[in-house]
């Protein structure tokens, strides 16, 4: 994200995302739907929800309850309808938006989006003025002043210690056990969040929609197959990369693309390392290169790296720049809302490049 004003799982360069989260922190297609139902994520029955919504109530009316979500900090059961849910997390908003669900509280993790939200998640919010907070540590007195019934947190870094303090103001849904930090599959992410809020059904039919979504350009792209390419960014005068794991680098799996050893071999755990300038000859291991940057330091950061612009992936045209804000951060979260916006965003440039 090249804003990693901590996409979600989390740019680096303006890591200081994830770290804009997923783009998260130093230290999200896979699983299916299935997958998401081994780890737990429960809701008792189906959503009975129109997903329509008043101004005097923010949560939209509707769900199945008791609904339970397994986490990583255990278990959650909420009870009853949540009417004042807070998104903690950097994109549960924008599942929760997706599903009718406005927060009386939320994660703004890119300051230039004034109304805390992506362009993708702004019909959704409409005229709502949800409080923004812009800290990646916890703000607990803005969270208990909006008296939640239900706070989510599951595309953040939430520590044991502060998921204990939150639930003392309300249940509170941590990210999914078996990943690391901003780690977790998108898909699977949508569905905690709406278990959570009754609306496992609607959120498992959103996830199959932005599968499909994905399905269709890889199919409608047969050259991407068999294609390897990585996702870089340039922050505070560093460039670093992303995983495959990381929700950057699962968005090009889902249309076809893969990394090859060399480069998976950077990671370990992490979903993001830094890349020396003496070890960029690494990108020419790749078939394409994405590099998200947007603002001027990160895109004079490319410019100027003479080690950069002699890469073969650079100078035969197969490195794809993103300079866009909202199209990088689209890619960086790609929620069920923020994939069609980045496939918008990307096929154009990823066709050119497959070419070159």
């Amino acid at each position: 994200m090249q804003h990693d004003r901590q996409p979600v799982p989390p740019s680096r360069s303006r890591l200081a995302h994830l770290e804009r989260a997923p783009h998260g922190r130093r230290g999200f297609l896979s699983g299916a739907l299935a997958g998401a139902a081994a780890l737990g994520l429960a809701a008792c029955g189906d959503d009975g929800g129109s997903g329509s919504r008043s101004g005097a109530t923010p949560a939209a009316s509707g769900g199945s309850f008791p609904a339970t979500v397994r986490h990583v900090h255990g278990t959650t059961t909420i009870d009853r309808e949540p009417k004042r849910v807070v998104s903690y997390g950097f994109t549960d908003h924008d599942t929760m938006l997706a599903l009718g669900v406005v927060p009386v509280l939320l994660q703004q993790w890119i300051p230039e989006w004034k109304r805390g939200v992506g362009p993708w998640a702004l019909p959704a919010l409409g005229d709502a003025r949800p409080t923004l907070v812009a800290n990646p540590e916890i703000d607990f007195e803005k969270v208990a002043a909006a008296r939640p019934d239900l706070i989510v947190a599951v595309s953040f870094d939430l520590k044991k210690s502060d998921y204990e303090k939150l639930s003392k103001l309300a249940p509170t849904v941590a990210p999914l056990a078996g990943y690391t930090p901003y780690g977790a599959p998108w898909d699977e992410m949508a569905v905690a969040v709406g278990s959570a809020l009754g609306r496992r059904a609607q959120a498992e039919r959103l996830v199959r929609r932005a599968r499909g979504q994905l399905a269709a350009v890889g199919d409608g792209n047969p050259a991407f197959a068999g294609k390897t390419a990585a996702t870089i960014t340039y922050y505070d005068g560093k460039f670093a990369i992303y995983s495959d794991t990381d929700t950057r680098g699962r968005f090009m799996k889902a249309i076809g693309f893969d990394q090859p050893p060399a480069i998976k071999r950077l990671f370990g755990d992490q979903f993001v390392v830094d890349l020396s300038e003496e070890r960029l000859e690494l990108l020419d291991e790749l078939d394409l290169v994405v590099a998200l940057a947007d603002g001027e330091p990160a895109q004079r950061g490319f410019r100027e790296s003479r080690i950069y612009q002699r890469l073969a992936v650079v100078r035969e045209g197969r490195a794809v720049t993103i300079d866009d804000l909202d199209q990088g951060m689209a890619l960086s979260a790609s929620s069920v809302s923020a994939i069609p916006f980045a496939i918008d965003a990307l096929l154009p440039g990823l066709r050119r490049a497959v070419r070159a």
